[in-house]
């Protein structure tokens, strides 16, 4: 018999960072202002029922209560670019806000046609419902069509803390879990600038 290896190739870049207490507490501060002007669930292309600024304000990086959490996330970004060795400029294009209460979740999405996208966390349960979930591309890519093997059902959840950010590539598909109790997340995303 001849000798075989197998091995897995290709690594996906994730970032993971800390904000600011000072950028997380007025982020909180401008998201009591946003459901006086929004309240109630508002409309969004999602399949579950969460209070989100999607559809109704996703240009929170104008916003001047969001100021401070948005430099923070450009600050980030730079970085994230800079250690991915990128090639163009990325700009961030939409800043939202999800509120999922108890039951509600994300399902499983990507943001293709972005570059970079990511989540930050104001407010997350401590126990496994409070995780985002990220998926293997290789089931999206038909390659579970053809093999029955557990890398190609492959997930990783990572269970965030108050403050934590995560930036990744906007093909990656992700989601959460129903949460238990409430769950506090801003979501955004950068495109290439040529």
């Amino acid at each position: 018999m001849p000798e075989i290896e197998m091995f897995d190739m290709f690594s996906t870049p994730f970032l993971h960072g800390r904000l600011s207490e000072q950028a997380v507490a007025e982020s909180l501060a401008g998201l009591e202002k946003l459901k006086e002007r929004f309240p109630g669930n508002q409309p969004h292309p999602f399949h579950c029922d969460i209070w989100t600024t999607y559809e109704c304000e996703r240009n929170l990086f104008k916003d001047p209560n969001f100021a401070t959490v948005t430099n923070e996330i450009n600050v980030i970004a730079t970085e994230y670019c800079r250690k991915r060795k990128a090639k163009v400029e990325a700009r961030m294009t939409e800043f939202w806000a999800n509120v999922q209460n108890l039951g509600q979740f994300q399902e499983t999405h990507h943001h293709k046609g972005r570059m970079i996208s990511g989540s930050l966390y104001l407010k997350v349960p401590q126990d496994e419902t409070g995780a985002i979930t990220f998926n293997t591309p290789r089931t999206h890519m038909y390659d579970d069509q053809y093999w029955d093997c557990d890398a190609d059902k492959e997930y990783i959840s990572i269970i965030p803390e108050i403050g934590d950010i995560y930036m990744f590539p906007s093909w990656i598909m992700h989601g959460t879990r129903p949460v238990k109790e409430q769950r506090i997340s801003m979501a955004f995303n950068y495109v290439a600038v040529t």
